[in-house]
């Protein structure tokens, strides 16, 4: 700060954060350490012998930022039920406070929670992994959490018929085919006059094998390979 004057001499200078007074000086500038987080607020008043003081100066703020990060969750524990994992742990700790946790598996964060437990639904068959982070109020992320692994068994639903089963002959020489998706479906199985003739993802379009009657059907088949029921045949008749 710059100097005051007065009718005799200024014996010195009291700095105050608010009301409170934080230190005494006969220079021009002044250290205040240790502050906590969060915003502050100082003034200065000029002193002289008879303890006559000045007006406060006009004031000047700073902001102390959060930097550090909580500590991790600790003994993250997982049980299983169906397709849905409730998972639980202890709680982290931090220089001002934790705000919530981030639940993971892998690295796809599936939720956020304040509480000590989190839940999470309609886990697809196989092994799953999680981890949990503590997060504050500055968005500072603890480490990871200990990792734990669950593995949801049983038999994977058979797909349903698919729906909509269309088969067009074009005036270009080629067979269109189009359905609708089945639940449950990993690809699909066209078959003509009753034998497997292609595995498709999705509707295809192909040329036409020549001149005849074809009978064409479809299933959608799972990850484990097991095939929906047929849909309806469709009869195509073609020339070359």
């Amino acid at each position: 700060w710059l100097a005051s004057t007065d009718n005799i001499a200024v014996t010195g200078y009291q700095v105050f954060e608010g009301a409170t007074q934080k230190g005494t000086t006969t220079s021009l500038a002044y250290s205040v350490t240790g502050l906590s987080i969060g915003s502050h607020t100082f003034t200065v008043k000029a002193i002289d012998a008879a303890s006559n003081l000045s007006l406060a100066s006009n004031s000047a703020s700073v902001s102390v930022a959060d930097t550090t990060a909580p500590s991790a969750p600790s003994s993250l524990a997982a049980t299983l039920s169906g397709t849905t994992v409730n998972l639980s742990w202890g709680a982290s700790t931090d220089n001002v406070a934790v705000t919530g946790y981030q639940v993971f598996e892998g690295a796809t964060q599936k939720g956020t929670t304040t509480s000590l437990a989190y839940s999470v639904t309609g886990l697809s068959i196989g092994s799953h992994t999680f981890t949990v982070k503590a997060i504050d109020a500055a968005a500072n992320a603890s480490s990871f959490s200990n990792a734990v692994a669950i593995t949801v068994s049983g038999v994977e639903p058979v797909p349903t018929i698919p729906g909509s089963f269309i088969v067009s002959s074009g005036s270009s020489g080629n067979i269109s085919i189009t359905w609708a998706s089945s639940i449950g479906a990993a690809g699909y199985n066209l078959y003509r006059n009753g034998v497997l003739f292609r595995t498709m993802g999705g509707n295809d379009t192909f040329d036409h094998p020549g001149s005849g009657t074809w009978l064409y059907k479809l299933t959608a088949y799972n990850n484990a390979g097991v095939e929906s029921g047929f849909t309806n045949e469709v009869t195509v008749r073609t020339t070359k």
